[in-house]
């Protein structure tokens, strides 16, 4: 497994202790941060290494996966109003490439099933421990994206 860019296991509950820095490779190898069951892991530039891993790695002999089957919709008019159904009515009357930002980790297995993001750059998500993140996220998104 490689994850880049982004924190690997996030947090949904508190725990004690103190808080994690974000490239010191003790911090890895802790109990919850370990990459991998033997305690190893590398902390590095992810431009070069993504470099080096694309100049590697070849095409896929296999064909491009088909899409996913959308989800049946939520009801109209059911109670109580549930995530889902929000998250539908939103799919339906965004424009297609319209940009998510997301702050709730409460949600984001419906978003995952039922948001149909077609554009790169289309969500973004602070990984948990980023309440108030969004707002000043989307500002920023607009003015990197003007015409999205």
């Amino acid at each position: 497994m490689l994850v880049t860019g982004s924190p690997v296991f996030r947090y949904h509950q508190y725990e004690p202790g103190a808080a994690r820095g974000r490239t010191d490779p003790d911090n890895l190898r802790s109990r919850r941060g370990r990459a991998r069951a033997d305690g190893r892991c590398g902390v590095g530039d992810t431009g070069l290494i993504l470099a080096a891993l694309a100049d590697a790695v070849g095409e896929a002999a296999r064909a491009t996966p088909q899409p996913r089957e959308a989800l049946a919709r939520a009801a109209p008019g059911a109670a109580p109003l549930t995530a889902e159904r929000v998250l539908d009515v939103m799919d339906e009357l965004a424009p297609r490439d319209a940009i998510y930002v997301n702050e709730f980790t409460s949600t984001i297995e419906a978003m995952w099933e039922r948001m149909r993001w077609e554009r790169p750059g289309s969500y973004y998500f602070g990984a948990a421990r980023g309440h108030g993140f969004a707002v000043p996220a989307a500002v920023g998104v607009q003015l990197a994206e003007p015409d999205r």
